[in-house]
């Protein structure tokens, strides 16, 4: 009797819990019988179940791992068996058997792999935003294994790592917060994952100011003129994403943090900044916003400071305007920086070339701006020329008052040199000084005999003064042991139109220089 050939299929996966199957086949002939292996590697977890699809007659199977048999199950169309949960990792050898009158037995290497793949995700950062609709994901893991990003949304994209296990791929995001899981899985169904989230940034943050003014009301800033020195701005910025960065920065100072979430409102944040004692003149207020995704936006704006028509009370800058810009450029005048026709009473770039000008002759930093060493140097002030025994006092706007003086003799000379005023004292004592020609000498309390008259101007340096003396006819003389004598009346006048900090400059009367040419021609 002539029996028909049949051919069994047998296919397996490695498969338990749920987790990702090994697939091998097994052809067994009814006659003769034969098993057909498949070519790629077979891999399972210990207490994985192989399980076998069957065509053709169920030929009774059997199995052992390492000689140890295995219970193989049997149903028509599908056998399966299970390995060993206590089965080490590492190479086995898996052997099948076909029954029948030519059944035979097959070897099969088979690895068995409880261990779950490495996982490390270099890329993205924790709680990163980015700046568009895709995330770029990378890191390392098993060689060959394959990784997979699943987004809340359901979205799956995935990659294989190489030979060196390094993997990476990109996932579409959906605006905003991402939740996204990254699984990798090795040929074993061994599994490890990652978690976190990527925000989608779509927009770049925007920024508004507003002034404050008296009651809680907010002004728009730019182009206005501000009649006080010191207010405050409110900084209004908005991004889908926060931000993680808000400074600012007036004129050219360096960058100033803020802090941005004081007061949120909705999708706004809300900052206050207050500025104070602003010179006067055009200011220039700089506010960067950055978000999450790095986006930078920087919103500059341009304001008039306008808080002061006296001369010498506000720093004064380009931009500036009024009476108090009108007294400067007259000043300037004076010192021939400035011609009559160009006294505008605005701080145009004329007058900026001229500050910068007095500036650089004077020794000062040529910063265009007029500050307090500069309006010092501008006036008022107090110079002397020894050689023809005058002091001018020199004010802005008024004609210079001239006084005769006393000098040091040739043995206690008068120091040229530039001074401060230090001292003002009205009816001081004379205390001897501690030097040779005052050693017997007691102080003297004020009155008509005090050597120091009724008023002391004290310099910045040592002993040396501007006073009265009760030796009027000495004025006009190097007489003094140092200091500047005056007669009563007049020292008495001088000390009411000074103060404190007034630059004093003593000329030997000798020196080239323009200022002692202008007022001793």
């Amino acid at each position: 009797m002539r029996h028909n050939r049949g051919v069994s299929a047998l296919q397996a996966t490695a498969a338990t819990f749920g987790v990702i199957a090994t697939a091998c086949s097994v052809t067994a002939l009814a006659w003769p019988a034969r098993v057909q292996w498949p070519g790629q590697p077979l891999a399972a977890r210990p207490g994985a179940t192989l399980q076998f699809a069957v065509a053709g007659p169920p030929w009774n199977l059997s199995a052992d791992l390492d000689g140890v048999s295995l219970p193989v199950q049997q149903q028509w169309g599908r056998c399966s068996l299970t390995l060993p949960a206590d089965a080490s990792d590492g190479a086995h050898r898996l052997t099948l058997r076909t029954g029948g009158p030519r059944g035979e037995a097959v070897a099969r290497a088979l690895t068995v792999d409880g261990t779950p793949p490495p996982l490390k995700l270099l890329q993205p950062a924790p709680d990163l935003a980015v700046a568009g609709s895709s995330g770029r994901f990378a890191g390392r893991s098993e060689a060959g294994g394959n990784v997979s990003v699943a987004l809340a949304t359901g979205s799956k994209f995935s990659a294989r790592a190489d030979a060196h296990g390094k993997f990476k791929l990109a996932a579409a995001l959906q605006p905003g917060w991402n939740d996204y899981t990254v699984l990798a899985a090795d040929a074993a169904g061994n599994t490890r994952t990652v978690r976190g989230r990527l925000f989608s940034d779509l927009a770049a943050p925007r920024v508004m100011l507003e002034r404050l003014v008296p009651g809680g009301a907010a002004a728009a800033l730019r182009g206005k003129d501000c009649p006080k020195d010191t207010f405050r701005v409110r900084v209004i910025s908005q991004d889908d994403s926060g931000l993680t960065r808000l400074r600012t920065r007036l004129d050219d100072a360096p960058w100033q943090m803020l802090a941005f979430d004081t007061v949120r409102k909705g999708s706004e944040e809300v900052a206050e900044l207050p500025l104070r004692g602003l010179a006067e003149g055009t200011r220039r207020l700089a506010v960067e916003a950055t978000d999450r995704a790095g986006r930078r936006t920087a919103e500059t704006v341009e304001f008039l400071v306008d808080s002061s028509e006296t001369f010498g009370a506000k720093t004064l800058t380009p931009g500036a305007r009024g009476d108090d810009v009108r007294q400067l450029q007259k000043r300037l005048v004076e010192a021939h920086e400035l011609s009559d026709d160009q006294v505008s009473g605005n701080f145009d770039p004329d007058t900026e070339t001229a500050v910068r000008a007095f500036q650089e002759k004077q020794g000062l930093p040529t910063t265009g701006r007029v500050g307090s060493a500069t309006r010092l140097a501008l006036g008022p002030k107090i110079l002397v020329n020894l050689a023809r025994f005058e002091l001018v006092l020199d004010r802005p706007g008024e004609e210079p008052q001239r006084f005769a003086v006393a000098c040091g003799q040739p043995a206690w000379p008068t120091p040229p040199g530039r001074f401060e005023i230090a001292d003002l004292e009205k009816d001081p004592s004379w205390i001897p000084p501690d030097s040779p020609w005052a050693k017997e000498a007691k102080t003297i309390p004020p009155g008509p005999s005090n050597p120091l008259g009724t008023r002391w101007i004290g310099l910045s340096w040592g002993n040396v003064g501007i006073h009265g003396t009760n030796a009027d006819w000495t004025i006009g003389s190097a007489s003094s042991h140092g200091c500047l004598r005056m007669h009563l009346a007049d020292v008495e006048r001088l000390y009411d139109m000074v103060g404190m900090g007034m630059p004093v400059t003593i000329y030997s009367g000798n020196e080239s220089d323009p200022v002692l040419r202008r007022f001793w021609p």
